[in-house]
């Protein structure tokens, strides 16, 4: 983790520091009884780097060196006096809490592979539910009581527009629902009944990244179900119960932005040829910070917003430090408190800090005498006040919760201390008030630091490689675009042009699914174009890969399937100017597109009929080369009665098997019911249906070897019932008159 590092590894040695700092984080660990916990998010972790999804650890367990050291993090909590008392401790029996972000995209994939390690009755999303806020109670009694839709909107309409507001305050502040509510009966009664509802559970849902795991099943622990309409499984208790109760819970996050650096690292590959690491970047580029100074930064993690940009341009960050504290300053708190104002003036001279002790200038130094982290806030109370920082988070905890007693304690503890340390009393105590007014708006330093190290690093891929990154970017936001209001991949584009980047127009013969790069310009995504997302641009794109460019709209029509891409996209991509490159304007094309989808579906059609029947063709040849015993009673040409080529392929398959081991097979195809049946009958020894599944059942997922002691049955039931699953079929077992047992396939037309 060191590798080229003397500081931390001279020598090829782990440093006294870092060995300390280990050997202190894993007997904690140790004693807690955690390394169970820390051995399974390693285990998941370990699986997305060998497949290469991005990941990186979030919130206070990056304070840990262990996790540094494990790659759940990527950044050294040393280098940066990140505290892993903020993440754990041996007076806590609170569980850690690892908190994993993954690429968006790929995040399932992780889930996947935990849900096959450790099985899936042991392993279930947390649900969540949904309650009743002040509006959705109005709603809901309206409807009940039958009043009219647009009434009760008016009424909704009187609650103030403000985050978490009961309809108690409502009534308090909101001078037209108060007058409302007194003067009209039918008011009065609609909140009276809502205010009884406020609160309660109104729908279930999934959280969006919390799991559990258990080392029996789950049904043993906690009671489970599901989401109406979806598949997966949840946990019927909410998160706070299922911590509770002692199980184990673990976040698995999706961030955007890991996506996009995935993104961007494939496409400079591609352009140039060589596959950059960012976690390697230098992290004192001029070019990097000269870009942030200008507050170019729209597609910059957590460092886009107009406010932020502002701040950015009068902060003029030069050091990876500025880019920590930004995170961590940009909130209210620190805004109102004139923490930022204080930074900013002392950064460029223009104020001076104030320490009243030495240990507070090798504290806060870094943040130009401004109380911004947490950690920052423990080390004064542990270095000045004596307090063990074990205690010290404790106390910041008391102090945001208000907690008299604690806070009481923990003063008497300080001030004492910092006499001791050479502090008058009343500089102490002015340092207390200073300690708990900051207190509360004290930020995460660990989380700022893993947070900072992303920003940096799109920060240095718009600066160095402004075209992939952007070509990343404007992919990213493909996916749940408002057309309704200016999205961002409206403003992205904008910011492309303010660049000088070239955006080439969309078209079925040059553009690819997402944003592409090709000569130093962007390529317009075909899925970015209204209406075309999904299977429509991605089957025109395959297409155009296997069989070339298309040469004209009718081209276009008979190679891409109307199933997958129908006339209200092609209508959209004729408007965007996709397919300007086949000729004609785009009123003409319009225009014939019509009778192009005509004769494009009458030739998809025919060469499905020719696909069909050389398969059976294929099938006729297998029978008539092996020479068995086969019947074949077909009423009608086999091509015609299956869906798919695929049908007919694992037919073939089922008839092949059954052949290589002997067994008599008889195909049917019945046009009354419009269905297909093959029947294989063995003349092994007997056995009854009812006992077949008591026999057979070890030898459903069987290999070809240990299918010779059952014949060619066992196997034809597996390969039958596989059949039966992907086409709608079914399976029958009887006796044969042959003796042994007979498998008979329905598959519908």
């Amino acid at each position: 983790r060191y590798a080229g590092d003397e500081e931390m590894l001279p020598g090829g040695e782990l440093s006294e520091r870092v060995m300390k700092r280990l050997n202190r984080e894993l007997s904690c660990i140790s004693k807690l009884g955690f390394s169970n916990y820390f051995l399974i998010v390693w285990d998941f972790v370990r699986y997305a780097r060998e497949q290469e999804i991005p990941a990186t650890a979030r919130g206070s367990g990056v304070g840990a060196i262990v996790c540094y050291a494990l790659y759940l993090s990527h950044v050294c909590p040393l280098k940066y006096d990140l505290l892993f008392e903020r993440f754990l401790d041996e007076n806590r029996r609170e569980a850690p809490d690892i908190d994993i972000d993954f690429c968006k995209e790929r995040r399932a994939e992780v889930m996947r592979y935990v849900k096959e390690k450790y099985g899936e009755e042991n392993v279930a999303q947390i649900g969540t539910f949904g309650t009743l806020a002040a509006r959705a109670a109005i709603k809901d009694v309206g409807r009940v009581m039958g009043m009219p839709i647009e009434r009760v909107n008016r009424v909704t309409a009187m609650v103030p527009d403000e985050l978490g507001i009961s309809l108690d305050e409502a009534l308090e502040k909101g001078d037209e629902l108060r007058s409302a509510y007194a003067n009209d009966p039918e008011v009065q009664e609609l909140l009276d009944l809502a205010r009884k509802i406020e609160g309660l559970a109104r729908n279930v849902g999934t959280h969006a990244a919390a799991v559990v795991i258990a080392d029996r099943p789950l049904t043993e622990y906690v009671p489970l179900g599901r989401v109406t309409g979806k598949t997966d499984i949840i946990t019927q208790w909410s998160m706070g119960d299922v911590e509770a109760a002692g199980l184990l819970k673990m976040d698995f996050l999706g961030l955007r932005n890991l996506t996009i650096l995935s993104k961007a690292v494939d496409l400079i590959e591609q352009t140039t040829g060589h596959r950059i690491d960012p976690y390697r970047f230098p992290l004192e580029d001029r070019a990097t910070f000269a870009l942030l100074c200008r507050g170019e930064t729209k597609g910059i993690f957590q460092l886009e917003s107009g406010g932020i940009r502002d701040l950015l341009q009068k902060m003029k960050p030069d050091h990876f430090h500025d880019i920590i504290a930004t995170n961590a300053l940009y909130r209210p708190g620190p805004l109102e408190g004139g923490m930022v104002r204080d930074y900013v003036e002392v950064k460029h001279g223009r104020q001076q800090a104030e320490y009243k002790h030495p240990v507070l200038k090798e504290i806060l130094g870094e943040t130009h005498g401004v109380m911004v982290y947490q950690e920052q806030v423990m080390r004064i109370l542990n270095r000045l006040g004596g307090i063990e920082l074990a205690n010290a988070y404790t106390c910041i905890k008391a102090i945001s919760k208000k907690k008299e007693s604690l806070i009481a304690k923990n003063f008497e503890q300080f001030i004492a201390g910092a006499q001791e340390r050479g502090l008058p009393q009343q500089e102490a105590t002015d340092l207390w008030n200073l300690i708990i007014k900051f207190a509360g708006y004290g930020f995460n330093k660990s989380h700022s630091t893993a947070y900072a190290l992303i920003a940096y690093m799109t920060a240095y891929l718009k600066a160095h490689y402004p075209v992939e990154f952007m070509a990343a970017l404007l992919s990213s936001d493909i996916q749940g675009r408002n057309f309704k209001t200016k999205d961002p991949l409206v403003e992205h584009l904008e910011d492309c042009q303010r660049m000088g980047i070239e955006i080439v127009m969309p078209s079925v013969n040059s553009s690819g699914v997402d944003f592409t790069v090709a000569e130093g310009k962007i390529y317009f995504g075909l899925a970015a174009v209204k209406g075309c997302g999904g299977s429509a641009s991605e089957a025109i794109v395959t297409e155009r890969q296997k069989r070339g460019p298309y040469k004209n709209i009718f081209d276009l029509c008979e190679r891409v399937d109307a199933t997958q891409c129908g006339r209200a996209a092609l209508e959209t991509l004729i408007k965007a100017g996709a397919l300007d490159a086949l000729g004609g304007t785009r009123k003409q094309l319009l225009t014939v597109l019509e009778k192009a989808m005509q004769a494009g579906a009458a030739a998809i059609a025919d060469r499905r009929r020719l696909k069909r029947r050389l398969v059976v063709w294929r099938l006729a040849a297998l029978v008539i080369l092996l020479g068995t015993s086969v019947f074949l009673s077909i009423g009608f040409c086999l091509g015609s009665i299956a869906k798919t080529q695929e049908t007919i392929q694992a037919i073939a398959n089922l008839v092949s098997n059954a052949l290589r081991h002997g067994n008599r097979v008889e195909l049917r195809a019945n046009r009354g019911r419009t269905t297909v049946e093959v029947t294989v009958d063995d003349d092994g020894p007997g056995i009854a249906p009812d006992k077949y599944e008591e026999v057979f059942r070890p030898f459903h997922r069987l290999d070809a070897s240990r299918n010779v002691a059952t014949g060619g049955v066992g196997l034809g039931l597996t390969i039958a019932r596989d059949i039966a699953r992907a086409h709608g079929g079914d399976v029958v077992l009887a006796p044969s008159p042959l003796g042994g047992l007979r498998v008979i396939l329905r598959i519908p037309v």
